[in-house]
């Protein structure tokens, strides 16, 4: 399998599952550079999954076992822009110190 180009959309909101370069060593490596495929490594390692497993015949059973942190909850990006987006999360923050709040 050679994937020549990937997307990243529907993902860019979530926070990488892994510190790069982690690697997993059951997956074969990428033959260009990721960012000539269009995505991160942990993205390249789901497209990877999903691939197979359309490959294997199964393409909704995918084993994302190889993957570090997978089996996490997935972490999304928030950006408080405005101060009534901001006033949303004034008790959540509320007993929190200042760099675990939402801001």
């Amino acid at each position: 399998m050679v994937a020549r180009k990937a997307s990243a959309h529907g993902l860019g909101n979530l926070l990488p599952p892994y510190k790069e370069p982690t690697g997993c060593k059951e997956m074969s490596a990428p033959r260009a550079y990721l960012k000539e495929i269009g995505v991160a490594q942990w993205q390249y390692g789901l497209w990877y999954c999903i691939i197979t497993a359309a490959l294997n015949g199964d393409p909704e059973q995918l084993d994302l076992s190889m993957l570090p942190n997978f089996d996490l909850p997935a972490l999304d990006r928030y950006a408080a822009t405005t101060p009534e987006l901001l006033r949303r999360f004034k008790h959540y923050n509320q007993d929190r110190p200042y760099p675990d709040q939402v801001g």
